[in-house]
């Protein structure tokens, strides 16, 4: 069951999480725990800020494990399993957005992240895609 709705009074940080955290998470954590990903992570078990996760998010991540063999023989589905309902828990209702997206980044299947982003006014969103980072002033607010 999801948190409360985005509406609803908050302080904390809203931050949506790329996928590519996730599955570094999934791959690492077991060998190195003290990890930023696993910190980062661990944040968003604790509730240290707002979780932003769309369904979009959550259906990439399970994709990506999917349909590429080396992630899928190399994360643990229980795991994957797990964090999915973790997630799902954590996070705040983010209803859909529905496309086409503003074309942004070469790599189109990642301009749903920046929409997001704007849509649900996103403190941070956090990636280890290098495209994605270099776009830090178009989310910067005023």
């Amino acid at each position: 069951m999801e948190r409360s709705a985005l509406n609803s009074p908050s302080h904390k940080k809203r931050v949506l999480l790329d996928t590519n955290l996730f599955i570094s998470y999934l791959l690492n954590a077991r060998e190195n725990p003290a990890s930023s990903i696993d910190q980062l992570i661990g944040l968003t078990i604790s509730g240290a800020y707002d979780l932003i996760a769309p369904d979009a998010v959550l259906t990439e991540l399970r994709r990506t494990v999917d349909r590429k063999p080396y992630l899928n023989r190399s994360i643990n589905q229980e795991d994957l399993e797990l964090l999915l309902r973790i997630l799902g828990s954590l996070r705040l209702s983010a209803p859909p957005i529905p496309g086409p997206y503003p074309p942004v980044v070469r790599d189109k299947g990642d301009d749903y992240l920046l929409a997001y982003a704007k849509a649900y006014d996103v403190d941070f969103l956090v990636t280890g895609d290098r495209e994605l980072l270099v776009l830090r002033e178009l989310l910067d607010r005023p």
